[in-house]
């Protein structure tokens, strides 16, 4: 079972990362994940990845930095469960971004982090961390991990903006979803490697207590109605205070 990683705190954009003690990707890839991405490829396609030419000459250091065959984006992402990021001289350099979170990966090909997180609502705070960000990304410091979460209205891993969004109407329609996320430097000072394992799990089978719920229930309340129009959360707001 998932550990609860939902914090009892107000809901804030400010990242926080813990030093990553564990490998930075699962050692076997899980092939519900690859047939997953198989699938995303053969629908959207070029939407959902990149690779701009001054990526090339360092993919071959990613490749090895997290043990995987050398091979385009796509064919290193095909090796993984997780997605991939390549961030280069401080731009998203290359990616193959399977299950995005609301966003479309080609529209990201170049962008600095503080460009990436800048249709974040409240996200101030993220867009003036993306510099140290970045600085941390490339400072040899890592490797580095964070999770990320929301309520989805569908178990889809993907939710990218070219699906119509589920309306979720009870409890039951609910999915707890988390991105876990790790980074480490490829190339001290130029080049490092973000990768992302996004898991979804029915709402009542990983918030399986009153207590869990009331955590969640209350980090949901103090978003703001930006976060919450961004996030698409209004109408799991209600269900969950309805309850």
């Amino acid at each position: 079972v998932m550990d609860f990683i939902v914090e009892d705190r107000a809901w804030s954009m400010r990242p926080r990362f813990s030093r990553l003690t564990g490998p930075l990707r699962e050692a076997e890839p899980d092939p519900y994940y690859i047939d997953d991405k198989r699938r995303e490829l053969a629908w959207l396609g070029e939407r959902l990845w990149f690779c701009l030419p001054e990526a090339d000459a360092v993919l071959p250091q990613v490749a090895d930095h997290i043990g995987i065959r050398l091979g385009t984006i796509v064919d290193m992402g095909l090796q993984i469960s997780e997605d991939i990021v390549v961030m280069h001289e401080g731009r998203m350099a290359a990616a193959f971004f399977a299950f995005p979170s609301g966003w479309s990966p080609d529209d990201k090909a170049g962008q600095t982090l503080t460009e990436i997180h800048g249709p974040v609502a409240d996200g101030e705070e993220l867009r003036q961390a993306s510099e140290r960000i970045t600085a941390i990304m490339h400072g040899g410091g890592g490797p580095w991990s964070r999770y990320v979460w929301t309520i989805s209205g569908t178990e889809a891993l993907s939710l990218h903006p070219a699906y119509p969004r589920s309306q979720p109407r009870t409890l039951d329609d609910l999915w707890f979803r988390y991105e876990y996320q790790t980074f480490d430097t490829v190339v001290p000072g130029r080049t490092s490697v973000f990768l992302v394992k996004t898991v979804t799990q029915p709402y009542r089978q990983y918030v399986n207590t009153d207590t869990k719920h009331e955590i969640v229930t209350r980090v949901i309340n103090s978003m703001s109605d930006a976060v919450l129009t961004y996030k698409g959360l209004h109408e799991v707001r209600d269900i969950l205070n309805r309850r």
